[in-house]
């Protein structure tokens, strides 16, 4: 279960840390690794018309600025977005985790009611 699950390689050995306690801050790894977040504010604009929060088996292998374009491509069809981004990076070689959640922002036009 642990092999088809991690993807283990032929030496069958389980992972030294899990993915989630390298994200959290393994104490083997503390002084490399935080769980202190990195946060920043931003203030949304009618200029701002979407959200991608992806992993790094997209990232590498597509700047942000394909990936701008992609999610552009894809106003009025939004739900294709995340999958559109993971084939995307899955064409081009990743083997990485390739997740990714989008979120498109529609703004109320100019005069209309909240």
């Amino acid at each position: 279960r642990i092999q088809m699950a991690q993807g283990l390689g032929c030496t069958l050995a389980p992972p030294s840390t899990s993915p989630f306690s390298r994200a959290l801050g393994n104490r083997e790894l503390k002084p490399m690794v935080s769980a202190k977040p990195e946060v920043h504010v931003l203030s949304l604009e009618p200029s701002h018309t979407a959200l991608a929060l992806y992993c790094d088996g997209i990232s590498e292998v597509m700047s942000a600025e394909e990936i701008a374009k992609a999610l552009n491509q894809l106003r009025g069809q939004e739900k294709r977005a995340p999958g559109r981004l993971a084939q995307d990076a899955y064409n081009r070689g990743s083997e990485q985790n390739l997740t990714a959640i989008t979120v498109f922002f529609r703004f109320p036009k100019r005069g209309h009611a909240r």
